[in-house]
């Protein structure tokens, strides 16, 4: 996979001054994007306030938005970030982020005229050649260099970005779009658009584009913001209006939600007929593993999200006051068959099963029945083996197996004190 650019992993606060064309202190290709609309009130902001929690990142950036004065054609902002590529982009590229949308975000007539969240560019500020946001009828793309000018709406909608509200409601969506250019012919072009992993645009036709996009920024102009009083809102009130995004990468690779398929599972994702006319099929297999932390040192490894989850509960219970955090190493390994193959055979199982053969993590008491608060059965030492013979979900979620040991008491057992034998 060619990465154009990625998000670091780690990267310090910064607070954007407007006005400036600065760099970030440690990431040249992140840049401060000199705002046109100087009345914004704010400046833009890299802060662990906008990074997603189950990213890789420990940061995001904060995008504050305002539509001034009154006036619905002037849109204000804190400008947005640039995002300088590492070379210039060729004609087929993806570009994925994490975009959420603060409590009570409010529009006139109850969704966005537009967003510019994606601001492609051949040249810093010299043209502006595609854009990705809300097009005024759903998310998608829009073309403005086409003639005429090309809209992209997709099936995806403000009110299914933010669980069926018209108000934003500060929910996180994984968006990911395609964009393959075909300068000879431009009806061959095409823009595809996933959000959550699910295709919600698959498009094929002109895209008046000619490709070399040298960098992007992140936050731009959008119409027709409301305050909190049901009001066009003036320059600088901004009500705590703002969007995050978080995990961005470019890519000539599918790359897909972090975690998607639970560290190994297979994403099959729809893709147009290659230039042969045969059907091609993309697999993009995700890897790598859950990790918790307790003070910066990690202390385990797990291989789904919910068990990582449950070890960082009990680490923060047991270690009060450490900062306990979990995070995944990711990646994504893409796979294009011009003709279809026979499915593989089925992986060997990475979860407990009714059946499995099972051990202890460290000592452990059983209980008598699947709750904390049963009576103890007895207890059983780090790596006891014996086999799952029934599960139960107690009133708080977490997940209990009745396990038959080989030998000493039997009782029941939180998963996350255990794990397949042999694993």
């Amino acid at each position: 996979m060619t990465i154009y650019f990625k998000w670091p992993a780690t990267i310090d606060e910064w607070r954007q001054e407007p006005g400036s064309w600065s760099f970030h202190p440690n990431h040249p290709q992140i840049r401060r994007y000199l705002d046109t609309y100087p009345n914004a009130g704010t400046s833009e902001w890299i802060t662990a306030n906008a990074a997603f929690a189950g990213g890789t990142s420990n940061k995001g950036q904060r995008h504050f938005r305002s539509n001034g004065g009154g006036n619905p054609g002037t849109n204000h902002n804190s400008g947005g970030t640039n995002i300088l590529m590492s070379q210039k982009i060729p004609a087929e590229f993806y570009c994925r982020f994490y975009m959420r949308w603060s409590n009570g975000f409010r529009w006139d007539g109850d969704k966005p005229h537009y967003t510019k969240d994606n601001f492609w560019e051949v040249g810093e500020g010299v043209d502006r050649a595609f854009v990705f946001g809300h097009q005024g009828g759903n998310f998608g793309g829009y073309a403005g260099k086409a003639t005429p000018n090309v809209n992209m709406p997709s099936t995806w909608s403000w009110k299914d970005a933010n669980n069926g509200s018209v108000l934003g409601a500060n929910v996180w969506h994984c968006y990911e779009y395609h964009i393959k250019i075909d300068k000879a012919n431009d009806n061959n072009s095409v823009f595809q658009l996933w959000v959550g992993g699910k295709i919600r645009l698959d498009r094929t036709g002109p895209l008046g584009l000619q490709g070399d996009f040298t960098n992007m920024v992140l936050g731009s102009n959008q119409n027709k913001v409301l305050n909190a009083s049901g009001e066009v809102s003036p320059p600088g009130d901004f009500k705590a209006w703002w969007t995050d995004y978080a995990e961005l990468i470019v890519s000539d690779k599918y790359n897909g939600p972090i975690g998607s398929s639970g560290g190994g599972g297979e994403i099959v994702i729809p893709n147009p007929p290659t230039k042969t006319g045969l059907p091609m099929k993309l697999t993009a297999v995700a890897q790598g593993l859950f990790h918790v932390s307790v003070d910066g040192v990690d202390v385990s490894e797990h291989v789904t999200e919910r068990e990582a989850i449950e070890r960082a509960v009990n680490e923060e219970l047991e270690n009060p006051g450490a900062v306990v955090e979990y995070r995944h190493d990711y990646s994504v390994r893409v796979e294009a068959l011009v003709e279809p193959e026979p499915e593989p055979a089925p992986p060997p199982p990475t979860s407990i099963g009714v059946g499995s053969t099972v051990e202890t993590l460290k000592n452990s008491t059983l209980r008598v029945s699947p709750s904390s608060d049963s009576a103890s059965a007895g207890d059983q030492a780090a790596g006891s083996r014996g086999t799952a013979m029934a599960i139960a979900v107690d009133s708080t979620g977490v997940i209990w197996w009745r396990v038959d040991f080989a030998s000493g008491v039997d009782g029941w057992l939180r998963e996350s004190k255990l794990r397949l034998a042999g694993v």
